[in-house]
Formats: C-alpha cells, sequence, structure tokens
C-alpha cells in the first residue's frame, strides 16, 4: 500500500525520513511544488498525511480534498511531533515492517494522537540512554578541563626543528564543496612569503562563518576586508581566509604554528564562536589519560595532507547540561590566552572577535525567524535547542572571564555591531548573510587601526 504525503515542506521532508527508515511507499502532493502537483496520484492512497505547522493550512488542506471525495478516515495530521533521525534503531524495534506501521496508523485518529505518542515515547528513550552516556562523558570532560596544560607552548618550541607534525583541523568534518585549496580552504592559499613582498599580509582564522558558507566568494568577512582596506592610499593588503569549517581556537592555533607563521603576517585575526558548541583537544597524553576516543579512520581520510610521525590526536565536545558553563569558558579563555601569546612573542598583533548569534538579536526578521524555525524542525534535536538557549548566558560569563585576563590586548564581542538592527542579517540560524558581514567588517577595518 503507498501512502500519501500533503505537503512537501520541512514537516513534509521529516515525514518522508521516517517512511524511509521504515521503507514505506509513498507519493507526495504540494500545493506550491511543481514537481509534486498531481493531486489524483494522491487520490489513490489509502491513508494521507496532511503536514503543516499551523491548523488553517490543515483545514484548507483538508478541503481540498473534500473536493476529491476522500474519506476523513483515510486523512491523518502529522502535526506537533516529529521524527528524530537519531532514534531510528529505536523506530524499528516498535515496527518492524512496513505492514506493522500501516497496519497501526489504520486504527488511529486523525489527528494521529497514538503516532505522537509514541514518537514521543521513542524520543524519551533516546534522549534516557543519551543522558546517561553525557553524564560520563561530562565527567570526563570536567576533570579534563580543569587541567589547563600549556600543551601549546611546548608545540610551539619543538615547531621550531625539523620536525611534521600530523595535521587534524577537520576532525570528523567534510572539506566543503567549495573548497579550493588542499587543506580545506576556500581559496587556494600560496605558502609562499616571497609572494606576498608586495602586500601587508593580514590571516584571518575562524570557522564556517568566516569560511563563508552561506556567501559567494566576494562577500565572505576576509574578502569584504581586503576591498575595505585597500581603500587606503598608499597601502596594499592582502587578507587570507584560513578559516575552516567547525574549526576552533585549538585549530586556529595549530594552523598558525604549521603553516601562517613562516608567512610572517603583519597582523592575526581571529573570530571564533563554535568554541561554544564544541571544543578540541589535540594533544595525545591528555587524550589517553582521560580515556577519550580516538577516531582512526580520520587519519585515513586526511593523510594525504600532513605527512609526520608525531600524530596530534582530537576529541570533540557537544554541548550538553552536564558540564560545568565554568569549565567551557575556562578552557576557552586559555586558549584564547595561548593563542594571543604565541602570536604576539613574535610582535605581530593579535584581534580576537567573538562571532554575533542569532539567538542575542533583539529584533529579528520575519524571514530570520522562518529560518529559524524550518531549522528546529529539520534538526529536530532538543540538543540544539538547549545549546542556543545556553548561548547567551554562555557569552556573558566569557565577556566577564576576559575583562579579567592579561594578555589577550584585542578582543571584542561582536553581538553589540547586530543586536538592535532590524534587517534580515543571518542566512540561517548561526551564518550572517553579506550584509552581516559587510556590518562586522565595518568595524574590523576601522579596529585594526592601520
Amino acid at each position: 500500500m503507498t501512502i500519501g504525503i500533503y505537503g512537501h515542506g520541512v514537516i513534509g521532508k521529516n515525514l518522508k525520513k521516517l517512511f524511509e527508515v521504515l521503507t514505506i511507499e509513498y507519493c507526495i502532493f504540494d500545493d506550491y511544488d511543481d514537481a509534486y502537483n498531481q493531486l489524483e496520484k494522491l487520490c489513490l492512497c489509502e491513508i494521507i498525511f496532511l503536514c503543516a505547522e499551523r491548523y488553517d493550512i490543515l483545514q484548507n488542506m483538508q478541503n481540498k480534498l473534500e473536493m476529491y471525495n476522500i474519506e476523513q478516515n483515510n486523512i491523518r495530521y502529522y502535526q506537533g511531533v516529529y521524527f528524530y533521525e537519531e532514534t531510528q534503531n529505536l523506530i524499528q524495534t516498535i515496527w518492524s515492517s512496513s505492514n506493522d506501521f500501516i497496519a497501526f496508523i489504520k486504527n488511529d485518529s486523525q489527528k494521529s494522537d497514538c503516532l505522537k505518542s509514541k514518537l514521543q515515547d521513542v524520543s524519551k528513550e533516546y534522549h534516557r540512554i543519551l543522558n546517561e552516556a553525557k553524564l560520563n562523558y561530562a565527567r570526563i570532560q570536567n576533570e579534563l578541563y580543569s587541567k589547563n596544560e600549556d600543551i601549546f607552548t611546548e608545540l610551539y618550541k619543538t615547531s621550531k626543528i625539523e620536525v611534521k607534525f600530523k595535521w587534524y583541523p577537520f576532525f570528523a568534518n567534510q572539506i566543503l564543496n567549495n573548497a579550493n585549496d588542499p587543506f580545506g580552504f576556500r581559496e587556494k592559499i600560496i605558502w609562499d612569503r616571497e609572494f606576498y613582498r608586495e602586500s601587508e599580509l593580514i590571516c584571518v582564522f575562524g570557522d564556517s562563518q568566516t569560511y563563508g558558507v552561506t556567501v559567494g566568494d566576494n562577500d565572505t568577512i576576509p574578502k569584504q576586508l581586503e576591498r575595505k582596506l585597500k581603500t587606503i592610499k598608499g597601502r596594499n593588503f592582502t587578507v587570507l581566509n584560513l578559516s575552516i569549517n567547525a574549526s576552533t581556537l585549538t585549530h586556529q592555533m595549530q594552523l598558525f604554528i604549521l603553516l601562517a607563521e613562516k608567512l610572517k603576517p603583519k597582523i592575526v585575526v581571529s573570530l571564533f564562536g563554535f568554541d561554544l558548541v564544541n571544543s578540541f583537544f589535540m594533544c595525545e597524553k591528555l587524550l589517553s589519560d582521560n580515556h577519550l576516543h580516538y577516531f582512526h579512520y580520520i587519519e585515513k581520510e586526511i593523510k594525504g595532507f600532513y605527512k609526520s610521525n608525531i600524530p596530534l590526536l582530537g576529541e570533540a565536545k557537544m554541548v550538553n547540561k552536564y558540564i560545568k558553563d565554568e569549565a567551557i569558558i575556562q578552557s576557552l579563555v586559555f586558549r584564547l590566552n595561548q593563542f594571543s601569546r604565541i602570536v604576539q612573542s613574535l610582535g605581530i598583533p593579535f584581534f580576537a572577535y567573538l562571532e554575533p548569534s542569532l539567538v542575542l538579536k533583539k529584533v529579528w526578521h520575519e524571514k530570520e525567524r522562518e529560518k529559524y524555525n524550518n531549522w528546529l524542525i529539520e534538526s529536530a534535536s532538543p540538543d540544539y535547542g538547549y545549546i542556543m538557549q545556553k548561548i547567551p548566558f554562555l557569552i556573558d560569563f566569557l565577556d566577564r572571564s576576559l575583562a579579567e585576563q592579561k594578555y589577550l590586548k584585542h578582543y571584542d564581542n561582536l553581538n553589540f555591531l547586530i543586536e538592535n538592527c532590524k534587517d534580515a542579517l543571518f542566512d540561517d540560524y548561526i551564518h550572517l548573510n553579506a550584509k552581516g558581514n559587510n556590518i562586522l567588517t565595518d568595524y574590523i577595518a576601522r579596529n585594526l587601526n592601520v
């Protein structure tokens, strides 16, 4: 039997994922998608799910189906409670075959009360198991944070001699399709200082925001910054985008030591934000002492990028409620101090900027709210919601902590630039659009004081 899906937005796509996990045949109809506008095929389905968040839209869908004499008891609502991809193994233990699921929904109410209840139960069980694992993992991470060993001073000293390090900047992350450099950078980088002899070189490090995952080549923060600086009469600036998707301050330091230092930049700029969600430790001793996992497949994936005899290993941590705020911020402040000390010890000015976050924008444009809500439905993970709620507190904690440190001379939390803007500045829940990048680069260009 084929089941119909009416609505091909984020909710319909979520239901489609559930059907694909259960290997259920389905057809799709959508009023606004030309690829799925054959209502006649939908009318042949024995059960039809109406997929929308608002009840008035669901009612309009139902009225349209009634014009085709489709009986009420063949219609189901899919609204309010959704399928989490992470729960698919548990889902398959409830409905071991498509026939089991079809028999189940045939006996369900029009509002799919039984389906909602099952999805909620599965979600609770998944998060019970997950929280158990998180508790144990948080214990290990909290211990690890408290050590704060200055591993990068040793790395820096060691890098002065003829030793090469294994490089894991992409840790468990794929290189993006528009990367034009074998190391995963967006632009092809020439690793020869002589190539930039006529330029004042600025190296900009960052994560996906600075990389520019949602904007064109000419609208990234480094490209816009370069254009603004080139308007200074008699000066010739080159700005390198040394950002890696999902990278952290740990990665940025490693990139500087292994690759960028030899270019002798005039200024180093670090934009960060992903550290509030993930932290990385690139030290074999710390990992082995705390029994943290090292994913060996990473080495196979990127071993061609940097040959070495000495491994630097990493472990990723997704924020969860069991890891102390103090531990996260203590680690982040420590990494910022490390990075600034390494760069400034060479006589290079170091500027650090915290990237803006949509959740700190006081007035959301309707496009930003729509994209954020769609993202919540598509991700269908309470973890992300928790992180978004936690970020304002972590940022406030970070600012207060950095006010007390002595190494970092130039730091700004850039949220003040966007918090009162009514325009749409974000392309999704976290990444600025070209206009948002322009606001940031205007400020950074002035702040560098070149």
